[in-house]
């Protein structure tokens, strides 16, 4: 049965001591459609009667979320100045462009990293560690270098690895957006995954490759071309664990994209508006941006 009280957990576990409560993901399906997406399933102590607590949104959008960096390319665009390093390690404003990335996901409180690996990950995780000279926890998901599975395949290695819900962002990119405003579209929405978009007008920073109809994604394509697009993928989407498991016995190579123009098809990609343009270090006059970027903001902090 459900519970259809906007109730706070806090207030729930004072509701009754005979219950124990596991903190795990429920889905409302086709009796609830319209509820939020995510609850708390609650039993009693002999486990009978599950009981389906709806919890605060504004307690859900303070809870962290595990963010997975792909950061397993070859670098093949900036292999020139990257040295025989990672495109992680490039040095960007002095400092190894990893450490930007980190600091930027700590001041948005993201504190939980998963870091997809392969060509020269060693390296990575040499600098990196475990996370805790940056205050956060990160760990490891290694592929093959020889044998490189694509960005989505780098997911599918690393279920075992990957929470409920997840954010996923590319090794190579800046994103300085409000990803608390992101995480609470994602957990409002009753789609399986949230794609950042922004306004790019078919010019400003690459070929517009998303058109949009209200919250969803109506058409995606990697390499752009779609008539009517104003908007292009910022870099920044967030995934319910099950759309990756469906994957699992997928061959590789798998790109993330070919699961996005999935849920496209199937009308489960929302879209969420992104105001501040994105950064990549993926070729030299992105590193020259960002720095330049990076500069002002030591300037001008506020």
């Amino acid at each position: 049965m459900f519970w259809n009280e906007n109730a706070l957990v806090h207030a729930f576990l004072s509701f009754n001591s005979s219950f124990s409560i596991t903190l795990s993901t429920a889905y409302l399906h086709a009796e609830h459609p319209d509820t939020l997406k995510r609850c708390i399933p609650a039993y009693d102590t002999n486990r009978h009667f599950p009981v389906f607590v709806m919890v605060n949104e504004n307690l859900m959008t303070h809870t962290p979320m595990q963010v997975v960096i792909l950061a397993g390319g070859l670098g093949t665009r900036i292999r020139s100045l990257s040295e025989g390093k990672p495109k992680s390690l490039i040095q960007v404003a002095g400092r190894p462009f990893i450490k930007h990335q980190l600091e930027l996901l700590v001041q948005h409180k993201l504190t939980r990293i998963l870091l997809c690996v392969g060509y020269l990950g060693e390296h990575i995780e040499a600098y990196v560690g475990d996370g805790s000279k940056f205050g956060m926890k990160v760990s490891y998901a290694y592929e093959d270098p020889d044998q490189l599975r694509g960005t989505g395949g780098a997911l599918v290695q690393a279920l075992p690895l990957l929470e409920e819900s997840f954010l996923v962002l590319y090794g190579d990119s800046y994103l300085p957006m409000d990803y608390q405003a992101f995480i609470q579209a994602f957990r409002k929405d009753t789609n399986p995954a949230l794609m950042s978009v922004y306004k790019n007008n078919g010019k400003w920073w690459d070929t517009s490759n998303v058109s949009i109809i209200g919250q969803r994604i109506a058409a995606y394509s990697k390499k752009g071309g779609l008539k009517e697009s104003d908007y292009i993928d910022y870099g920044l989407s967030a995934y319910d664990r099950p759309i990756i498991e469906q994957y699992k016995d997928n061959p590789p190579p798998l790109d993330l994209a070919h699961i996005q123009k999935t849920l496209v098809s199937q009308k489960q990609l929302g879209a969420f508006i992104v105001q501040e343009r994105f950064y990549e270090v993926g070729k030299p006059k992105g590193i020259k941006e960002l720095e330049r970027y990076l500069q002002k903001e030591d300037e001008d902090p506020s």
